[in-house]
């Protein structure tokens, strides 16, 4: 667990003691578009790959970030940014791992997520991390 996590985990699971709320993660993907292909650049930008942007209904060259927030009455913060490389591991398989890595919450949990993310992998980690 690096520091961001660390810390962000603290503050949440403090701010759920203190006001016995529920903690929230909340799990997405977004693509931050490259204008050139790494063939035409002058650099090569590592890990960049083409993904399908259903923003713009078509395949898209850049990074792919699966992004996790933890959020409890009103304070949200980042939890991880993780870049997603398709020869390594999938979406889900990221965002499992992340819901994981989280100690049992005080109060209630939810995972929030949407649409797309919802599979037995990502309800089963969710039930197994309480």
């Amino acid at each position: 667990m690096n520091s961001l996590e660390s810390a962000t985990i603290e503050l949440i699971w403090n701010k759920s003691k203190k006001t016995n709320k529920p903690i929230y993660m909340i799990i997405d993907d977004t693509i931050s578009e490259k204008t050139k292909l790494s063939s035409k650049a002058k650099n090569i930008i590592e890990k960049c790959s083409f993904h399908n942007s259903h923003l713009k209904r078509k395949t898209v060259y850049g990074h792919q970030l699966v992004v996790a927030l933890l959020s409890c009455d009103g304070l949200v913060l980042p939890y991880a940014i993780k870049i997603y490389d398709k020869e390594k591991m999938s979406k889900i398989d990221i965002a499992t791992n992340l819901i994981s890595s989280l100690s049992k919450s005080i109060n209630r949990g939810f995972v929030l997520c949407d649409s797309w993310y919802s599979c037995k992998a990502i309800f089963m980690a969710s039930k197994e991390a309480g």
